[in-house]
């Protein structure tokens, strides 16, 4: 078959729906964030709630680089190539498997590190946390994928994930406080 003969990734939506889409992804994650902030500051109190926030902003220092570019490099290449459905889906799963191999290793290493993290900030309550968070790092690093939808100009899509990693976020972090 042809490349020319190949369906193509479906057309963009237009720049005003995406736009409002775009805006609807970040209200969606911004109301999932108040209520849990609200829920785990009612629940942990400032003391549990700091040592949380501290696991949370070491997490997000290990997912930033744990992508890699990954996530920028494979929507690019989406973007540049939409007429080329197999080629995009070949790397799209190339990509996704790379995602999967450095999340896990930044996570295994996380939840490795989290004893002398812990030690070095002189707060042992701070492992566990940590650990929790590398679990979630995983997920949150693969999520970062989602970008495709916009380099195809289908933020519809974006909004879904969003609203899925949004709940399973919400829902974890209160098993995790409850438990």
């Amino acid at each position: 078959m042809s490349t020319d003969a190949q369906p193509s990734i479906p057309r963009p939506h237009s720049i005003k729906r995406n736009t409002a889409l775009s805006f609807a992804v970040q209200v969606t994650s911004a109301a999932f964030t108040a209520v849990l902030v609200i829920f785990l500051t009612h629940k942990l109190g400032t003391r549990g709630y700091g040592i949380f926030s501290l696991a949370v902003g070491i997490g997000t220092l290990v997912l930033l680089p744990s992508d890699f570019g990954i996530s920028t490099s494979v929507a690019r290449f989406v973007a540049e190539h939409r007429q080329q459905r197999d080629r995009v889906q070949a790397v799209m799963a190339d990509g996704l498997r790379l995602k999967l191999f450095f999340a896990l290793v930044a996570c295994v290493l996380l939840a490795a590190a989290a004893g002398p993290i812990a030690s070095a900030y002189g707060i042992p309550d701070l492992v566990w946390p940590i650990r929790g968070i590398a679990l979630a790092l995983f997920a949150n690093s693969v999520f970062l994928m989602s970008v495709v939808f916009t380099a195809i100009g289908r933020i519809n899509l974006q909004l879904r994930v969003a609203f899925a990693e949004s709940v399973a976020e919400l829902i974890a972090s209160i098993v995790l406080v409850l438990a």
